[in-house]
């Protein structure tokens, strides 16, 4: 017997197994007989798969129920510290590496700093920050059980192949094989904006959204699409290339090869292009570094700093006004490393996305800046292995 979710055809004890774990992760403590009234399984189905994820160490038995009436039922709660994984992003100027338990909780972190983008101070340096990694887990019963990495690049998800990465030298790399021989563990590889999407969508802002769209915002512009609850890869892999958008049709040249694309416009490159003749003194070529230059300089009311601001929030808001007419979203959620200049983008997206959507589209909009930062992208690595992690042991 089959069961369909989405495109993918499952086994139905497969199936009954994932619904049994995911009820178990988000709504513990909670009882058999509460399991048994949600889905509609039988007993004796719940407690052979409750039975087998007590052996496996991922849910315990945590006690009685205080306010049922004659026989209390046995409590069941899900073990987050049983297992760690590994949650590495590569950025252009640095590694960003954490370990977290299975519910995303960050319990040890690093931010090691690239030298240089080539192939082998990368790859050296990511081999490096895993070690590293794997020798914090001190406490876990089942030890590190996956590795998930976010890249700024085009990523065969399925393969764990790097196609093309503009900033960086890994363009068709399988860094998925390459770390798995290395480390003997699985390994999940993807773009960074999905990762970052996903890690909203299974602990961060977007628990509740169905369909929404995450802007990453950093040297470049990258976006993870969610829609109906599930992460849109397209045809092959590689949906959400929406930094590659155009806005300038007659606009700067882009690494990608074309012209007037949305990240030459509204990401920190772009806003060093315009602030440039006021760091250059400290900062004579681009660095992610200049966003704390041009806060600092904005917080002081320097005009220079809010008009390169409001020349990143017009493209910004051009961009996300696009996203809206294209998807219709409940949420847009904007994260990475352009979130300490929220009090000065919002102001002028709102203004964007009023003028050039539809009511209809914007009413129940919700714009949302991460509270997370940086550590939304590092924690949905880390959800990338936890969610490899929760399959596999459903299988």
């Amino acid at each position: 017997m089959f069961v369909r979710q989405g495109w993918e055809v499952i086994p139905t004890r497969e199936y009954n197994k994932r619904v049994v774990l995911d009820l178990i992760r988000t709504r513990y403590p909670i009882s058999r007989t509460q399991i048994a009234e949600i889905t509609h399984l039988n007993k004796a189905t719940i407690s052979s798969i409750v039975s087998e994820f007590i052996s496996k160490g991922v849910v315990a038995e945590i006690g009685n129920a205080t306010s049922a009436v004659g026989r209390r039922p046995i409590l069941l709660g899900f073990v987050p510290d049983s297992a760690y994984v590994i949650g590495l992003v590569v950025y252009v100027d640095y590694i960003h590496v954490a370990l977290t338990n299975l519910e995303g909780q960050i319990v040890w972190e690093l931010k090691r700093e690239l030298n240089n983008t080539s192939t082998d101070e990368v790859l050296t340096s990511v081999v490096g920050c895993i070690h590293e990694a794997l020798s914090q887990d001190a406490g876990s019963s089942l030890g590190v059980v996956a590795i998930g990495v976010g890249v700024p690049a085009l990523v065969d998800f399925e393969s764990g192949t790097i196609v093309h990465s503009p900033n960086l030298q890994l363009s068709s790399i399988n860094l998925k094989q390459y770390l798995e021989m290395e480390f003997s563990i699985p390994v999940f590889v993807d773009n960074s904006a999905n990762v970052a999407a996903f890690g909203e969508k299974l602990f961060g802002v977007a628990k509740r959204f169905r369909h929404f769209v995450y802007v990453s915002v950093s040297t470049g512009i990258g976006v993870g699409i969610f829609m109906n609850g599930q992460l849109q890869r397209g045809a092959a892999g590689f949906a959400g290339e929406l930094g590659h958008m155009v806005v300038e049709p007659r606009g700067l040249k882009c690494s990608c090869g074309g012209t007037g694309c949305w990240e030459m416009y509204g990401s920190l490159k772009a806003l060093y292009r315009q602030v440039a003749d006021h760091v250059q003194d400290v900062m004579p070529e681009y660095h992610p570094d200049v966003l704390h230059a041009v806060v600092q300089a904005a917080q002081a009311e320097d005009t220079w700093a809010l008009e390169g601001l409001y020349y990143i929030a017009y493209y910004l808001g051009i961009g996300i006004s696009n996203i809206v007419n294209i998807f219709n979203p409940e949420a847009i959620i904007i994260g990475n490393k352009i979130t300490p200049l929220a009090r000065w983008i919002r102001p002028m997206v709102e203004t964007a996305l009023q003028t050039r959507c539809s009511a209809k589209l914007v009413d129940q909009l919700n714009l949302i800046v991460s509270d997370n930062g940086e550590n939304t992208v590092v924690i949905g690595a880390a959800s990338l292995g936890i969610d490899g992690f929760m399959e596999q042991i459903t299988r």
